[in-house]
């Protein structure tokens, strides 16, 4: 009867220690050796930059929360800066509205165009972005647009900020 054969991890009790590991096993000891060091030293430098992160990214978050903000106010204005993220926050909200109408809550107000129009003017001009509205000169949106604008440059002007040249 043949004995059966039993395998052993690398690191497990009773492994071969003095084996190389694989990729290695051409190299001399002092090459592995100082192949390891520089590994080691890369190592604890990159954890020592993802501590310093860590408690950069901690420090932010309790400035949010200080402000009064939320975490996830921030991550969601983030995600919303990608097609993907705002792809995810849409169906997320078309979710939550939808059990919201099942349990008969009502949460789904319609803003109306003007409104959304004030808004999206005033988002541009928080983020310092061209004074050019998306919507016909001739219309009340494009009209709630521009207000919407210069309400954005005149919050930014009271905060210290410089409002950036306006084209015309």
């Amino acid at each position: 009867m043949a004995k059966k054969r039993t395998r052993t991890k690398r690191d497990a009790p009773g492994a071969d220690h003095n084996s190389a590991p694989a990729g290695v096993s051409s190299l001399s000891d002092d090459e592995q050796r100082a192949l390891f060091q520089k590994h080691r030293e890369a190592f604890a430098a990159a954890k020592a930059k993802l501590a310093s992160v860590t408690g950069d990214l901690r420090n932010v978050r309790k400035r949010i929360k200080a402000d009064g903000f939320t975490v996830a106010m921030v991550e969601d204005a983030l995600a919303l800066a990608t097609p993907e993220g705002e792809e995810r926050i849409r169906t997320e909200h078309a979710r939550r509205l939808t059990v919201c109408r099942w349990l008969g809550m009502e949460l789904a107000v319609a803003a109306s165009a003007q409104a959304n129009a004030f808004e999206q003017g005033k988002v541009a001009g928080f983020e310092g972005r061209q004074r050019q509205s998306p919507y016909s000169p001739e219309s009340e949106q494009h009209d709630q647009w521009m207000d919407g604008y210069y309400a954005g440059q005149e919050a930014l002007g009271r905060e210290g900020f410089k409002a950036p040249p306006v084209s015309p």
